[in-house]
């Protein structure tokens, strides 16, 4: 009988409603964070495709932030980890003449458009970092193609420049969710936790816009 009347207790509607909040909750704080991630990627296109002063300090800062703080919290896993970074900088050093002629051929409009479908397919299939990254292979692929043809349409940037906007597309796409993601998986996160760690992302994404001003989604479109 006591089984009986926990099992009926643990399945009561309360009991049911109260855990699809929950899970609603937890699903729209994690596709924020991923909208957040993109929208910043788009902030510092548009500040790179218009040259603007300071944008390659800002996205080395933005870089070295996030990839400190993914090696310290993955200290476990340190050595692992460093040598993913070093094996992607070489992997991009390598491809950067090939990566900024990659799209000559295609339209700009249609360069919009493939961004825009694969970064929603980035967000839609990666917004749970109770997941691993490694465990949603669609979502990553879809970043980096994103990001392949954004870097390709800003051929005029000196070299500096156009690593710096990949470092920091490599730090939105591969860093951050593993930083979420070992964020989340911690038994210790906490509402408040999650709420300062949102806070902070709004906080750094409002002072990007008012450095560089709001992504224009004309220049994805149009030359």
């Amino acid at each position: 009988m006591a089984v009986s009347s926990s099992f009926s207790q643990s399945f009561s509607p309360p009991s049911l409603i109260a855990f699809a909040a929950k899970s609603l909750c937890q699903h729209w704080q994690h596709t924020l964070l991923q909208s957040i991630s993109v929208f910043q990627i788009l902030v510092f296109f548009h500040a790179h495709f218009n040259h603007l002063e300071r944008v390659t300090n800002v996205a080395i800062i933005h870089f070295s932030t996030c990839a400190c703080v993914y090696l310290v919290w993955g200290k476990t896993t340190m050595f692992p980890n460093i040598l993913q970074l070093i094996a992607a900088f070489g992997i991009v050093a390598c491809q950067l003449p090939i990566i900024v002629q990659l799209t000559e051929s295609i339209s700009s409009d249609t360069i919009g458009w493939m961004v825009v479908g694969l970064f929603t397919v980035f967000v839609v299939n990666h917004s749970d970092f109770t997941i691993s990254r490694k465990d949603k292979p669609i979502a990553f692929n879809a970043g980096i193609f994103g990001t392949i043809c954004l870097a390709s349409r800003l051929q005029s940037l000196p070299s500096l420049a156009l690593y710096s906007f990949l470092w920091v597309c490599f730090s939105n796409i591969f860093l951050l969710p593993d930083i979420y993601h070992m964020f989340f998986s911690k038994p210790q996160s906490t509402n408040v936790s999650i709420a300062s760690l949102l806070f902070l992302q709004i906080l750094w994404t409002t002072f990007l816009i008012s450095t560089f001003g709001p992504p224009s989604f004309a220049q994805l479109f149009w030359e």
